[in-house]
C-alpha cells in the first residue's frame, strides 16, 4: 500500500505542530486541490484532487494513502469533488466537465481500483460545484454549472432528473444538499452574488432569492442551528452570511474577518457547538461560532499555504479535525481541539530544537543550517522553526510566514549550504523486446483509443538509445498536454479512437497550447518547442504502425514542425509585450479607473509587421473600437508573425484616447 511521498513508511508517524498535524497531505507527485471527508471500511479518509487529478483516498489518522490512485478522465482543471453514497456504498464524484463516479469499498485491500462510471455532462456548461444526497430514495448528485443552472443527477442509473434548476443569470459556483420539512433541498450560490434555495422534488425555487453578497458568492454549505436548517454562504466580498432556511432570511450581521476572497466553507457542530468553518484567499483558515457570528481564538495559519481552495470536516476518534486544501498542492489537517486550547495567541516556535543539518528525503540534498541563511539573490532569511519533517525559513520578521526551505530553495536558491543528492533518471530503459508496444505483436486494423497510443509512444521512447532524461521529460509534459486538450476538446476524451488526433490538432496547437503558455506559466521555451516535436514524432509512430494513413500523419507532422517554431515565438512575443504594457502608464494596475472612460476587451490580428510598429486590426470575436498601432523595438517586431491574434485589452480615456492595458494569449 503507498505510503506518504515524503516519508519511508517505516519512519512515518504524524505528529502535532501547533494545532496542526503534520505532515500535510498531498505534495509534488500527488498534488492536491480539492478536499472532502467521509468513511470507507468503518474509517475516517480524505477524498482529494488534483489539478488534472487523480483522485486519492488518505487514511485521517496514519496521513498515508489508501490504495492507488483513482484514474479517470481529466481534461481540464478539477473544481469540484464530493464524498456520497450509492446504495448505501461509499462512492467518490468528481465535477468538471462531466461527472465522474469511484466505488471506494475495499479500495485500501487491492491494487486495482475499480473502474470508473460517467455522467456525460457535455453541451451543458462546465461542472464547477458538485453535492450528493438522496432524493425519493435514490441516491443523487446536483451540479453548478458555467451556463447558470443546477441540476440533479441519478447517480445510479446516470440520468438527469427533471429539467434545470434555472434562475440564476451567472455560473453557480457552490451548491450544497439537505433536507428541510421532510423534503430534499439544495443550496446554490452564484457570480450573481445570490444564494437559491431549491426544492429538488418540485424543481422549483424555495421563496425568494437570498441577496446581500456584492460579489460573486462561490462557497455554501448547510446544518442546524439550535434546532432550525441553515445555510452560510462565502462570497469575494470577504463576509460570510448565515441564512434560515424556512423563512429565506438572514441571521445576524455578516460575519466579517477575513482579508481576501472566500473561497470554501463546512458546517459542523464538534461537542454540540455550531460553528462556520471558512477557507480563504488570505491564506487563512477562521472558525466562527454560528450562533454569535463572533471568530473562534486565532486563524488557522501555515506560511507554506497559499490561498485556501477547499475545506472539510471530520471526526477522528470522535474528536473534531479539519482538512484545508490550498493552492499550492498540499492539504493541511488541523487540531480544532488543540486550536481552542491555544486561544487567541501562538508561540513564536513550536519546535524544542532546531537541526542543524537535514536531509531532503525526496531529493537527497543535505542542508548545513549551522550557519546564516542567505539565498541566490543575496538576501538574508532566518530559520525560525522545524515541524518534525522539514525546517521553515523566512525572510519576513513573522515567522508566521515562514516558507518550507525546500520550497525558498526551489524558488530563490540557498546554493552555499545545499550539497545536492544523487540524481534520479527521468525513466527507466527498457529494450525493443521489453516495450508492451514492440514486444508483442498488434493487429494494425484494430482501433486504439488516445490514451492507448499516448501509452505505447512514451514506452517506446525508453528504448530510444538517443533519448536522455532532460529529452524524455519534455515529451512527457507534451504528451500530459495533449491528453488534457482532447480530454477537454473531445466528447469522450483520451477514450476517442486515435484516427481523430489529426483532426484535433487545429485545438491542441492553436488553442490549447497558446492559452496554456500565455497562463503566467515558467515554462522554457524548449519545452515548449518539445511540443510540436512531439506531435511531429508521435505521427510518424502511427503512421508506422498503421494507425493513421500517409496523408493525415504528414498533415500531422507538419503542423507539428511549425508548432515547433511558433509556440516558443509566441511565448516570447507574449513575454516581450507584457512587459512593454506592464511599464506603461495605461497598464491595468497603473491606472486610475476613474480616469477611464471606456474598455474593450477582445482578440485583434495583427496586420502588418516591421518598422518597430505593430498594426492591430479587428479579430474573429466583437470588433474594436478602432485600429491600433503599438510601437514596439525591433527584436520585439521580429518575434511576431502576420496574422497572429494578441488578446488585449484596451481602455479610453479623455486626454489619450483609445490605450492598451493588457496582454493576454497569443495566438499564433
Amino acid at each position: 500500500m503507498p505510503g506518504h511521498p515524503h516519508c519511508e513508511d517505516d519512519e512515518f508517524v504524524p505528529l502535532p505542530f501547533g494545532a496542526q498535524i503534520v505532515p500535510a497531505l498531498g505534495g509534488p507527485g500527488a498534488s492536491v486541490q480539492v478536499v472532502d471527508t467521509g468513511l470507507v471500511d468503518g474509517r475516517p479518509v480524505v477524498i482529494s484532487d488534483g489539478p488534472y487529478g487523480p483522485v486519492r483516498l488518505w487514511d485521517l489518522g496514519s496521513h498515508r494513502q489508501i490504495g492507488p490512485p483513482l484514474e479517470g478522465e481529466s481534461g481540464m482543471s478539477v473544481r469540484s469533488l464530493a464524498f456520497g453514497h450509492l446504495d448505501g456504498r461509499p462512492v467518490a464524484v468528481r465535477g468538471n466537465v462531466d461527472l465522474t463516479i469511484w466505488e471506494l469499498t475495499g479500495h485500501g485491500r487491492t491494487d486495482r481500483p475499480a473502474e470508473p462510471r460517467y455522467i456525460r455532462h457535455n453541451g451543458m456548461g462546465s461542472v464547477y460545484s458538485v453535492a450528493c444526497g438522496v432524493l425519493d430514495g435514490r441516491s443523487i448528485a446536483v451540479t453548478g454549472a458555467h451556463d447558470a443552472m443546477v441540476r440533479v443527477w441519478d447517480l445510479g442509473r446516470g440520468t438527469l432528473i427533471g429539467g434545470p434548476l434555472i434562475a440564476h443569470e451567472s455560473a453557480v459556483r457552490a451548491v450544497a444538499v439537505d433536507v428541510l420539512a421532510r423534503r430534499t433541498i439544495a443550496v446554490s450560490g452564484s457570480e450573481d452574488n445570490t444564494v437559491r434555495v431549491w426544492d429538488l422534488a418540485s424543481g422549483t425555487q424555495r421563496g425568494r432569492a437570498l441577496t446581500g453578497h456584492t460579489k460573486p458568492v462561490r462557497a455554501v454549505a448547510v446544518g442546524m442551528l439550535d434546532g432550525r436548517p441553515v445555510a452560510v454562504s462565502g462570497s469575494d466580498d470577504k463576509t460570510l452570511r448565515l441564512w434560515d432556511l424556512p423563512t429565506c432570511e438572514q441571521i445576524g450581521p455578516a460575519m466579517s474577518g477575513h482579508e481576501g476572497e472566500i473561497r470554501t466553507v463546512a458546517f459542523a457542530a464538534p461537542d454540540g457547538v455550531p460553528i462556520v468553518i471558512s477557507g480563504s484567499h488570505d491564506f487563512t483558515v477562521r472558525i466562527w461560532d454560528a450562533r454569535t457570528g463572533e471568530q473562534i481564538g486565532m486563524p488557522l495559519r501555515d506560511g507554506r499555504t497559499l490561498g485556501i481552495e477547499s475545506v472539510a470536516y471530520s471526526l477522528l476518534g470522535g474528536r473534531p479535525r479539519v482538512v484545508a486544501a490550498d493552492g499550492h498542492g498540499f492539504a493541511r489537517v488541523w487540531n480544532l481541539d488543540a486550536h481552542r486550547a491555544m486561544g487567541d495567541g501562538s508561540p513564536t516556535r513550536y519546535a524544542a530544537e532546531l537541526p542543524g543539518a537535514w536531509t531532503d528525503p525526496d531529493t537527497g540534498d543535505v542542508y548545513d543550517l549551522t550557519g546564516p541563511l542567505t539565498d541566490d539573490e543575496g538576501e538574508e532569511w532566518k530559520y525560525v522553526d522545524f515541524d518534525g519533517f522539514e525546517p521553515l525559513v523566512t525572510d519576513t520578521d513573522d515567522p508566521r510566514l515562514a516558507w518550507s526551505i525546500v520550497a525558498a530553495h526551489e524558488q530563490f536558491g540557498f546554493s552555499e549550504i545545499v550539497t545536492p543528492g544523487p540524481s534520479e533518471p527521468a525513466f527507466t530503459r527498457i529494450t525493443a523486446e521489453e516495450c508492451p508496444s514492440c514486444g508483442s505483436e498488434s493487429d494494425p486494423g484494430e482501433e486504439i483509443s488516445i490514451d492507448t497510443a499516448l501509452t505505447g509512444f512514451l514506452d517506446c521512447l525508453r528504448h530510444d538509445p538517443a533519448m536522455t532524461d532532460e529529452r524524455y521529460e519534455d515529451m512527457e509534459d507534451a504528451v500530459q498536454s495533449l491528453r488534457g486538450s482532447v480530454g477537454w476538446y473531445l466528447e469522450d476524451g483520451s477514450k476517442s479512437p486515435v484516427t481523430e488526433l489529426p483532426d484535433h490538432m487545429w485545438e491542441f496547437l492553436s488553442v490549447w497550447m497558446p492559452r496554456s503558455i500565455s497562463s503566467g506559466g515558467e515554462e522554457e521555451e524548449e519545452e515548449m518547442a518539445a511540443i510540436g516535436e512531439m506531435v511531429e514524432h508521435l505521427a510518424g509512430w502511427l503512421r508506422e504502425r498503421g494507425r493513421l494513413p500517409a496523408d493525415a500523419a504528414a498533415e500531422m507532422a507538419d503542423e507539428g514542425r511549425k508548432a515547433a517554431r511558433d509556440l516558443p515565438a509566441g511565448k516570447r512575443a507574449k513575454r516581450m509585450l507584457n512587459d512593454l504594457i506592464e511599464d506603461s502608464p495605461f497598464a491595468f494596475h497603473n491606472l486610475d479607473p476613474e480616469e477611464v472612460l471606456d474598455d474593450w476587451m477582445g482578440n485583434m490580428s495583427i496586420a502588418k509587421t516591421g518598422n518597430g510598429a505593430l498594426q492591430f486590426t479587428e479579430g474573429y470575436d466583437d470588433d474594436p473600437p478602432q485600429d491600433m498601432t503599438l510601437s514596439v523595438p525591433a527584436n520585439v517586431a521580429e518575434q511576431i508573425g502576420e496574422g497572429w491574434t494578441i488578446w488585449v485589452r484596451l481602455v479610453l480615456t479623455e486626454s489619450d484616447g483609445w490605450q492598451f492595458s493588457q496582454i493576454g494569449t497569443v495566438f499564433t
